[in-house]
């Protein structure tokens, strides 16, 4: 009985070891697992700031895009300052005569 005893006092302290070698690794895999999600959190702060950053960028260059004149208006002020000139040189001529 005694022999019997001390076999399963070495069962249960293999088995003890090899609980505690699982829980060291099982520690230091999630130790790990920590420092991984904490910097994927980091990495998803930065890029939502990017991301921010992009978006002002967008909202501010659909602004000045509309602000911006477009090849018609350009052709139009131009042609009306042609008239309003050749309207003034014509208004010279007459007080001139």
């Amino acid at each position: 009985m005694s022999s019997d005893l001390q076999q399963r006092i070495e069962t249960v302290r293999r088995k003890a070891g090899l609980l505690t070698e699982r829980i060291h690794i099982l520690e230091s895999a999630s130790a790990a697992d920590r420092r991984h999600i904490a910097e994927l959190e980091e990495r998803v702060a930065d890029l939502e700031r990017k991301l921010q950053e992009a978006n002002l960028k967008l909202e501010y260059t659909a602004i000045v895009s509309s602000l911006a004149p477009t090849a018609d208006d350009v052709d139009g002020t131009r042609d009306l300052l042609v008239r309003l000139v050749h309207e003034i040189d014509r208004c010279i001529t007459d007080l001139n005569d």
